[in-house]
C-alpha cells in the first residue's frame, strides 16, 4: 500500500503531523547551507595537504592611457600606456547564493478519532486522519515554503572585505 493511502486510512498523531514537516523544514535549510559553504570552498579556494584554504586569485591587468605635458623642446603633449596589475580573490566577485526557508505554511483540517494517554509524559495524544484531496466534508492537508535570498554571513563579508583591502596599495615610509 502506497505511504498516501496509508495516511488516508490510519490514525496519525497530531503532533507529528504538525512537527514532521518542521523538522523536513530545518534538515533543508542545513542541507542548503552545507551545499553554499561546500560549493564556496570548492570553488573559490584549493586545499593544501595540511588543509588550510588559499584563495583562488584572479589575475587581472588594466591599460590606462597616461597623459605627459609637452616640454619648452616638444611642446607636444605625449601620451603611453600604463598597464596596471592586480590579483583579487575569485571570492569577491562570484555571485553567492545564501538562501533559507524563511516561511513554513501549515493548512489543515483533521477528523479527530480518538484521544490516547500519551506513552512518555502522560499528556493525551489525538489521533486523526487528514485527506489528500480536496473533496466536500473532508479534511485537507496542504504544506508550502518559502525560499529567499539572505544577507551573506557576516564571516563571508569580512573575508572579502580583507581581500578588498590587500589589493590597495600601501606607502612605505
Amino acid at each position: 500500500m502506497e505511504e498516501k493511502e496509508q495516511l488516508q486510512i490510519s490514525p496519525q498523531k497530531i503532533s507529528g503531523l504538525i512537527t514532521e514537516p518542521l523538522i523536513a523544514a530545518i534538515a533543508a535549510n542545513n542541507k542548503m547551507a552545507l551545499a553554499q559553504t561546500n560549493f564556496m570552498l570548492e570553488t573559490c579556494f584549493t586545499k593544501n595537504d595540511s588543509g588550510q584554504y588559499k584563495p583562488i586569485m584572479v589575475e587581472m591587468a588594466l591599460n590606462r592611457p597616461v597623459a605627459t605635458p609637452g616640454t619648452v623642446e616638444n611642446p607636444e603633449p605625449t601620451i603611453q600606456s600604463v598597464v596596471t596589475t592586480f590579483s583579487i580573490p575569485l571570492l569577491s566577485i562570484i555571485p553567492l547564493n545564501s538562501l533559507t526557508i524563511t516561511e513554513v505554511k501549515l493548512n489543515f483540517d483533521i477528523e479527530v478519532l480518538s484521544v490516547k494517554d500519551g506513552e512518555d509524559n502522560g499528556l493525551p495524544e489525538i489521533y486523526g486522519k487528514v485527506s489528500s484531496e480536496k473533496i466536500v466534508g473532508k479534511p485537507i492537508i496542504s504544506y508550502a515554503m518559502h525560499a529567499t535570498q539572505m544577507s551573506l554571513p557576516k564571516g563571508v563579508n569580512i573575508v572579502i572585505e580583507a581581500f578588498s583591502q590587500s589589493i590597495q596599495p600601501i606607502t612605505i615610509p
